[in-house]
């Protein structure tokens, strides 16, 4: 018996299902299994698939199955790498089913496709239309179907616009929250607690470049240097008492100047959009710990949700940790024990 490589059965394979497809359809519940998963299938293969899966759903006038065909080879399309190719099978997916849901499924496979392809305004501005459009405040009407793909483009909207930093902090959070509101995921609360960590980090080395640099400065002021011989000859001898005490005096204005200045371009930093992430004049304490809470808490609940994640947030947490404790031991004021109590 000639054995063949597995690569070589797979068509073969694939065209026995096909066969199994359309003997077994009928207009009364026609649906096709997710077999093609369990193969490592070719797009060629997939497209074969495509074709007779849609040809199947048209004789039965079932638009949204034919959709969703031709959005399954866009999907493969693009995770080849074959984005133009991808592109033209997500349009040609819009034109058969009109429906919300439909049409919601082929924005969001085109507005992954514009973000591989490195349009990612264009991407973000297609998730922000679906929301505009489709997603009202009113959670209770939508159907679990609904829930569960308004939170797919909630997720990425938030993940999306931190990356791209086209959004401020609150918005991002609150993105993240209408996404596990509508239909939890770890997915949503790992994200959230990524951008909390990051911006808790942000603000612990911030804080500690401030805290070096004012160490610095108040370490030894500087004092004035003796005068040279050609300089003391010019002004009639050493100096006297009264001019070290000018001297002392111009140096102590200059070093006030460079501490207000100092807290002038402190009170800038702290006013922007990337250390305030939406609070003006904000206490950096405070909102660190806030940013812990939040990263916490939802590390937490994304591990419950999806143990399989426990590799990935296990570590952060105890960088979380070590990052917290260094904060809290500096600070000589603050009850260590009080925050047990998250």
């Amino acid at each position: 018996i000639q054995m063949f490589p597995y690569f070589q059965l797979v068509p073969l394979l694939i065209q026995i299902r096909l066969v199994d497809d359309i003997t077994t359809c009928d207009d009364k519940l026609i649906a096709f299994d997710d077999w093609g998963k369990h193969y490592s299938t070719m797009i060629e293969d997939i497209e074969n698939v495509v074709a007779v899966r849609s040809s199947l759903a048209g004789m039965f006038g079932k638009k949204s199955l034919i959709t969703s065909q031709w959005l399954h080879l866009a999907h493969e399309c693009r995770k080849n790498n074959d984005l133009q190719t991808s592109k033209a099978f997500c349009s040609r997916a819009m034109t058969f089913d009109q429906s919300k849901l439909s049409t919601i499924a082929c924005l969001l496979e085109k507005s992954k496709i514009e973000w591989q392809m490195n349009q990612q305004n264009v991407a973000i501005l297609l998730l922000n239309q679906i929301s505009a459009k489709y997603i009202s405040k009113d959670h209770e009407s939508f159907t679990e179907q609904e829930k569960e793909i308004y939170a797919k483009v909630k997720y990425l909207l938030a993940t999306w616009s931190s990356a791209n930093s086209s959004s401020d902090n609150e918005t991002i959070k609150a993105t993240y929250k209408d996404s596990y509101t509508l239909h939890e995921t770890a997915k949503a609360f790992l994200g959230l607690a990524s951008l909390s960590h990051e911006y808790a980090r942000s603000i612990l080395e911030y804080s500690q470049e401030s805290t070096n640099a004012d160490a610095d400065l108040q370490k030894q002021p500087a004092q004035p240097s003796a005068p040279t011989k050609p300089l003391r000859n010019a002004l009639g001898g050493p100096p006297t008492q009264a001019m070290r005490d000018k001297a002392a005096q111009q140096t102590g204005d200059m070093l006030q100047q460079v501490r207000k200045q100092r807290e002038v371009d402190n009170k800038k930093i702290i006013d922007s959009k990337f250390w305030t992430m939406g609070y003006p004049r904000f206490d950096q304490y405070k909102s660190f710990v806030s940013f812990i809470k939040e990263a916490l808490r939802s590390y937490f609940l994304a591990m419950n949700l999806s143990p399989q994640y426990s590799y990935e947030v296990i570590p952060r947490l105890l960088q979380l940790i070590f990052d917290f404790a260094k904060l809290i031991i500096s600070d000589q004021e603050m009850d260590l024990f009080r925050f047990q109590t998250f």
